[in-house]
């Protein structure tokens, strides 16, 4: 379905006519990445549940990962007329696995620009706390939640709120694979969070999985 309506979309083998057809083959690669989403999201969570998710513990570099996650969803923000900001002020390197940590990264990034109002700012965040854990998190202007909303994000097919964003409604599984990747690195989520105002929402590694810390060079 997603090959033959991109094929579709860019018209590989001519022009689409009627030109009202042109918005439905939209209509149909959407969807069909949006279901594909939802399969990946489900199989990802059924394999973290039933402990078959494989990791392969190496050195990360966090601030590097995260100018990744940045680039990846930068079309998602321009849409959403989000901005999108790195706050990474130590070269932080963890024994993680690093398609999980990228994962976490992306999934708490894209939350942030899905419930931001146009004009908002999602900052992308990178901390080392007084103890040695590290934060790798999100802070947004978005819409924000309840503390009712806060637990009942973190429910898998649990949908927090009934706002519809620029890009569409979630599966409800973002914040709970999130969670079971975290837990997998002996980690935790944290939520703080106030309607109206904003998010702020984060994973915490413990200090053991701290490897190296330097300052990052200013530009």
């Amino acid at each position: 379905i997603i090959g033959y309506s991109d094929m579709m979309r860019h018209r590989t083998f001519g022009p689409i006519a009627p030109a009202r057809y042109a918005t439905y083959v939209e209509d149909i690669h959407l969807s069909g990445e949006h279901l594909l989403k939802m399969i990946n999201d489900l199989l990802d969570l059924a394999k973290i549940e039933a402990g078959k998710r494989e990791f392969s513990f190496a050195p990360v570099r966090l601030s590097e990962v995260a100018k990744d996650v940045q680039r990846f969803l930068e079309p998602q923000a321009e849409r959403a007329h989000v901005g999108i900001m790195l706050d990474a002020k130590l070269d932080l390197v963890i024994k993680a696995d690093e398609r999980a940590v990228k994962q976490m990264a992306i999934n708490l990034l894209s939350n942030a620009v899905k419930f931001s109002k146009p004009g908002g700012i999602a900052v992308l965040f990178c901390e080392l706390m007084p103890d040695n854990r590290i934060a790798f998190g999100v802070k947004d202007t978005g819409i924000g939640m309840t503390l009712e909303m806060q637990q009942k994000a973190l429910e898998p097919f649990a949908q927090a709120c009934d706002v519809y964003t620029v890009e569409g409604r979630g599966t409800g599984l973002g914040l709970p694979i999130v969670k079971g990747l975290i837990e997998a690195h002996q980690g935790q989520i944290k939520i703080e969070s106030t309607p109206g105002v904003g998010s702020k929402i984060w994973v915490e590694f413990p200090a053991e999985r701290l490897i190296r810390k330097t300052q990052i060079a200013a530009a």
